[in-house]
Formats: C-alpha cells, structure tokens, sequence
C-alpha cells in the first residue's frame, strides 16, 4: 500500500508540474499516458485505477484532455470497466486503451510522431531518468508529505 501511496504523491506532484507549464503559455490540457509495458496482470490493483482517475476526475476536469493505456495487461481494461461507473462520463469518455501492432501508430497519430517517445513509436528521444527527477520532487515536497517507502 505505502508503494501505491507513494506513486500516487508522485502523481500529484507531476500533475502539478505540468499544469503550471501548461499555463505558463496560456490554459491547456493534459495527455496523460500510461505506459503498462512490463506490467504483471497481478499487480493491477483496483487503487491503481481508481484514486488517479478520481485525482483527474474531482480537480483536473478541463485539464485532462485525454488519458492513454498503451499495452495494458488484458485485465486493466476490464478493472477500469468495472470503476468506470464511478467517472462522470466526461472522464470516461477521454480514457483509451491501445495495444497491439498498431498502438504506436495511433499513438503518434492522436499525440503527434514528434512529441511521443521513440520507445512508443514516435520521433522524441527523451530518456526518462527516476534517480534525478525522484530527487527534485522529494526536494519540492515537505517532509511531513513524503512517504517512505
């Protein structure tokens, strides 16, 4: 539980992150995707589903402009199916699931080749690096909110 509640602050603090870069050029959404490569079926939590979609659902409404599932375990769309009727239809409605041989190609198609990441099939180069970015949000989150894990 204390791995999930930890993710989760994560979460907030990287939705936070991108929301004051997006205003930094005016009011914008939020694609948020979900990478589920190398996931495990029994790792699929319904609080894995359920407190981010409701996180997007009860504070970043206008924001989420779409939510992505690229290569999902067959068993998270069933579990969202099953938490779906607590989302407004709105939310619902902008939650996608992609896999298959042509997730990538969709993907670059409704984010855009230059902005997804050659590891999802676009053009974008970026490596992510947890060891530096986990130490610049546990740097910008007091202590009494940080999770140990």
């Amino acid at each position: 539980m204390m791995r999930y509640l930890h993710a989760f602050q994560l979460l907030v603090y990287i939705l936070e992150a991108a929301t004051q870069q997006a205003d930094s050029s005016g009011p914008g959404t939020l694609i948020w995707l979900v990478d589920f490569t190398g996931c495990h079926p029994s790792r699929d939590l319904p609080i894995s589903v359920r407190a981010p979609m409701k996180l997007l659902q009860r504070h970043y409404p206008p924001r989420l402009g779409a939510m992505y599932g690229y290569r999902p375990s067959f068993t998270t769309p069933l579990l969202f199916k099953a938490v779906s009727p607590s989302l407004d239809a709105e939310t619902h409605s902008k939650a996608h699931f992609v896999s298959g041989s042509g997730a990538a190609a969709q993907l670059a198609d409704d984010i855009g080749a230059d902005t997804l990441e050659t590891s999802m099939g676009g053009n974008n180069s970026y490596q992510y690096r947890h060891d530096s970015y986990g130490t610049k949000w546990s740097e910008n989150i007091p202590c009494h909110q940080r999770v140990n894990a």
